[in-house]
């Protein structure tokens, strides 16, 4: 999500883009954002993984889960979630229009 949606927003919208009258798109109090690679190794990515997962077992009535995973050791989360295969972005086309009232992106998509 935080790599696919992003690369998709930049590809309708390029960090150069402008309106029909040369304004920049990312201007002001919107800027282009960046996508998160995910990269297994990262200490702050790894733990975004144990929360989200924690969270998930604590909905799911799983409390005991939750516990296990914060004593796994990071090396092996590490070598979890990097075997977990994943897809290149494929980028969907779309035709978008920017609304001169509000500025904001209107799309065909549902």
């Amino acid at each position: 999500y935080f790599d696919h949606s992003i690369q998709q927003l930049l590809f309708n919208f390029p960090a150069d883009k402008t309106d029909e009258k040369g304004n920049l798109f990312w201007v002001g109090t919107k800027k282009a954002p960046s996508p998160q690679h995910f990269d297994a190794v990262n200490p702050l990515h790894l733990d975004f993984i144990v929360a989200a997962a924690s969270l998930y077992a604590n909905v799911y009535g799983a409390k005991a889960v939750a516990t296990a995973l914060k004593d796994v050791p990071c090396d092996e989360l590490a070598g979890m979630a990097a075997s977990i295969p994943t897809t290149s972005f494929i980028p969907k086309s779309a035709a978008y229009t920017i609304s001169e009232k509000d500025n904001t992106p209107q799309s065909d998509l549902p």
